[in-house]
């Protein structure tokens, strides 16, 4: 029994004054022991819900299959601010690091955070500390992952449910994310191997979020993507944020190299962007130090970034789960902030190749997700109803925000 006290601490000892109404449930359900899958909304606080349970927790450690490297490192980092015993275990570390890590795991030590990829599950040595049984938990951050992986594609998510049923006592498990839908926390229960696991459905629609869309056309619709995104970070106030999504490593490059030549604080990364390179960028992004992140979706899983004013989309997103995944980004401390999606009627064929490239099993997928992203740039529908009837929440009223409900005002 978890006494109030306990808690008060521990939540002092994060920062926290007091919990939001969207936590309190899981958090509850987390401190019983209980698995649970939680989708919450970016920045409504998800990671407090694995990280209360493993400070209270005198027993045994945590981990957290967290998806980046960069974030592993950074969120390690802010959890020791807060004087938590917090370790990274990746390919980053040197051997004696790795030697000190997996030594605190072979004691079982409590009230202790290791922040790992899924990838290190499936290593002897890992596994072999697993096996003695100090683990009481883990937490898998950006769950929706794992719906997502292919055989070329993080191929180790689909491993996570069959490695912890394999260890002689179970770890609790607490899977987190922003975006996944009610067939998908069935569809997940049956990977992670947790079948009575309690879900938890957090509200999908952000009222502080402006969204738009814009279409274009011609021939040269590339170069009219590139003015219509400096177009809209004109509107852009100095010393605020904005991450500019595009579709190609290549239209990176080149709206990268567009923005600096108008002097604007602009950082890039892609999929093929090298490690060191890659976590500097980011960290420029997250400090302050560069006002503009322009990239594929290579970057923002788990990026804890409250400030990011604006969300630029220069090109069609492959999926809608992407879409809101990357919009939700935006306003995270609850301010407004503005979403611009910007396509070209080729986007669609693009997607369509990259989505069934190697996966010719998923043309139901395919074809549905190009029918919903068909209807989100239509018009023809309120977006957040939308995405309610998608992600299987009570449909709510009109938002009289985005583009289809603005056309529908006027008339």
């Amino acid at each position: 029994m978890i006494r109030k006290e306990e808690l008060e601490i521990a939540l002092t000892r994060l920062g926290i004054r007091e919990l939001r109404e969207e936590q309190k449930k899981p958090l509850a359900a987390a401190l019983s022991g209980e698995d649970i899958i939680v989708r919450l909304p970016t920045g409504l606080g998800k990671s407090l819900i694995g990280q209360v349970p493993a400070i209270m927790d005198t027993t045994g450690y945590t981990l957290v299959l967290s998806p980046v490297l960069a974030l592993q490192t950074d969120q390690a980092a802010k959890m020791r601010v807060h004087g938590v015993d917090a370790h990274i275990l990746n390919s980053t570390l040197g051997a004696e690091q790795r030697k000190a890590v997996l030594s605190a795991m072979h004691a079982g030590r409590g009230q202790m955070l290791i922040y790992l990829g899924p990838e290190q599950l499936a290593r002897k040595d890992v596994h072999t500390a697993l096996t003695l049984g100090g683990c009481r938990r883990v937490v898998v951050d950006e769950a929706h992952l794992i719906l997502e992986a292919t055989d070329s594609f993080r191929p180790e998510f689909h491993q996570i449910g069959d490695i912890l049923q394999s260890l002689p006592t179970k770890p609790q498990i607490i899977a987190l994310t922003a975006t996944i839908t009610a067939k998908g926390t069935k569809d997940l229960k049956k990977e992670l191997k947790i079948p009575d696991a309690i879900t938890f459905m957090g509200p999908v629609r952000r009222v502080n979020l402006s969204l738009d869309i814009v279409h274009v056309s011609g021939d040269n619709f590339q170069d009219i993507i590139n003015r219509a995104v400096l177009r809209q970070l004109e509107g852009l106030k100095r010393g605020l944020r904005a991450i500019v999504y595009c579709p190609t490593p290549k239209r990176v490059k080149e709206i990268h190299k567009l923005l600096k030549s108008r002097g604007l604080s602009a950082v890039h990364l892609h999929g093929k962007t090298k490690r060191k390179k890659r976590e500097q960028r980011q960290l420029d992004f997250i400090r302050g130090k560069a006002q503009i992140m322009v990239a594929t979706t290579a970057f923002g899983l788990g990026v804890d970034i409250p400030d990011v004013r604006m969300i630029i989309h220069a090109g069609l997103p492959l999926t809608l789960d992407g879409y809101f995944q990357e919009i939700g980004r935006a306003g995270r401390d609850g301010k407004p902030a503005e979403c611009c999606l910007i396509y070209h009627d080729g986007d669609f064929g693009r997607n369509r190749s990259i989505l069934t490239s190697g996966s010719a099993g998923r043309k139901k997928y395919v074809a549905r997700q190009d029918e919903l992203l068909k209807k989100l740039v239509s018009g023809t529908s309120c977006i957040w109803k939308m995405a309610e009837k998608y992600f299987g929440d009570g449909v709510g009223k009109r938002c009289h925000g985005c583009p289809s409900c603005i056309r529908h005002d006027h008339l």
